[in-house]
């Protein structure tokens, strides 16, 4: 019987009401919490398709370049009241014995980048127009 209640008031917290009073009430909060940032994590990945490193690979630049561009982009959707958690998330990808690291964005974050890339470059720039023409149609 002892083991049951202390089992029982493991799962309650005390909290003091109008200071004479004791509630006691199941720690339901915390536990929903935690399920809660679980579900909105699964979902906001739900919609990042792309892997930022991909741009380097079509002609992009270098890191440095898509760094700049990445955080550019990120910037303008918090400038924008727009959750940089649905667009953009840190991953880290193991090959062999390496690990580096990536960004999985949507598609909105991807064209951001693009948006938000260097004109010098060549490809930067017709993927800019590309963009920049698809909007206007």
């Amino acid at each position: 019987m002892r083991n049951q209640l202390e089992e029982i008031f493991m799962n309650l917290k005390f909290v003091p009401v109008m200071m004479q009073y004791p509630v006691l009430y199941k720690a339901y909060f915390d536990e929903d919490s935690a399920d809660r940032n679980d579900l909105e994590e699964a979902l906001s990945v739900l919609n990042l398709h792309h892997y930022a490193s991909l741009l380097l690979r079509m002609g992009f630049g270098d890191e440095v370049y898509l760094q700049q561009a990445l955080q550019k982009a990120i910037t303008a959707c918090k400038a924008a009241n727009l959750p940089a958690n649905r667009h953009f998330k840190l991953v880290f990808i193991c090959s062999g014995n390496n690990i580096r690291e990536d960004w999985l964005v949507s598609d909105l974050g991807l064209q951001l980048i693009l948006l938000n890339a260097d004109v010098s470059n060549p490809k930067a720039a017709r993927w800019q127009i590309q963009i920049l023409s698809q909007q206007a149609n």
